[in-house]
């Protein structure tokens, strides 16, 4: 399927954001103005993308408070892993996780140390989120390390490439 029609997929796919709330209930305030408001869209997109989709596996680099996990959650199919990854944050990494998922494995440590991983089978990962600090550096050392893991027909999704310049080509 090419993206064009992997896209139109995804954004005809039907999603109430009630469906998300349930998962959403620790999270702060300011924070869920961002997901049901101004973001909406954004975080509506991953949960129908977990929908219409179905992988098996997900991986997110930079998953920070985990906002963006929870809309995954929502809608990822409960025989299917997410393994999200996140260096510490200041605030809490995962703050906004308050109920234990069993299709959630939550992974404190560096994108760029495989050693993180445990015994994760990062192969067999059909959507790859890179959403960590958004720069050209960071970026691209992690697309050379996980280019050999990156399997036939995964997809791999950059988070924010807009907030700097990057030359991926």
């Amino acid at each position: 399927m090419e993206l064009k029609e992997i896209d139109k997929l995804i954004r005809e796919t039907p999603f109430e954001m009630t469906e998300a709330l349930p998962y959403l209930q620790g999270v702060d305030p300011s924070s869920l103005a961002d997901v049901t408001g101004g973001w909406s869209d954004y975080y509506k997109y991953l949960a129908k993308m977990m929908k219409a989709l179905k992988p098996k596996q997900v991986i997110e680099l930079g998953s920070a408070a985990g906002t963006g996990d929870l809309m995954i959650l929502s809608t990822l199919p409960k025989d299917s892993m997410l393994y999200a990854l996140t260096i510490p944050e200041p605030e809490g990494e995962f703050r906004f996780i308050k109920d234990n998922y069993p299709n959630l494995t939550m992974i404190r440590g560096n994108s760029l140390n495989l050693n993180d991983w445990n015994d994760v089978d990062i192969s067999n990962t059909d959507i790859w989120f890179f959403d960590t600090d958004h720069q050209y550096a960071l970026i691209h050392a992690e697309l050379e390390l996980y280019d050999l893991y990156f399997k036939p027909g995964a997809l791999v999704l950059l988070d924010d490439i807009h907030l700097n310049p990057l030359d991926v080509s």
